[in-house]
């Protein structure tokens, strides 16, 4: 028998996961397919403070952020938490290996951290990229 999830934390797990997949097949639709048409973001490696965008904004920031030209991005994340103190926020850890080809030499970056964002009414309205750990070259995640 199967491991069976809330409806809530299945959503989370859904959006979470669609958001990581399409950045990994660079399909901007589905990486913001879970998402409210209104969505508070902050990147920590980005140095944003909290910024309320649009989904095609997003989406937008997204493809520019992450099509680097000769760039590509593994991610893999673990099992989605839902929080004991608040039932509409969730946490899921993530790590990120990113790789920009030059003639000769790979630079590649790891970064470690994870994701916490809130779900209302079945989609993500805030997510928040917290970085625990960044490793290797750094102009990679540039």
């Amino acid at each position: 028998m199967g491991i069976v999830l809330n409806e809530s934390l299945q959503k989370a797990t859904d959006a979470i996961f669609a958001y990581t997949l399409g950045i990994y097949t660079a399909d901007w639709d589905t990486a913001v397919s879970g998402f409210a048409e209104l969505v508070e973001v902050i990147y920590t490696t980005e140095g944003m403070i909290p910024v309320k965008m649009r989904k095609q904004e997003l989406k937008a920031f997204l493809q520019e952020l992450h099509e680097i030209p000769n760039s590509r991005v593994h991610s893999s994340i673990s099992q989605v938490f839902e929080s004991p103190l608040n039932p509409s926020e969730f946490f899921a850890y993530y790590s990120i290996r990113q790789f920009k080809e030059h003639p000769g030499l790979y630079d590649k970056s790891k970064a470690f951290g994870f994701f916490s964002f809130t779900i209302r009414n079945d989609v993500v309205v805030s997510l928040k990229i917290n970085v625990s750990a960044l490793e290797g070259e750094s102009s990679v995640l540039a």
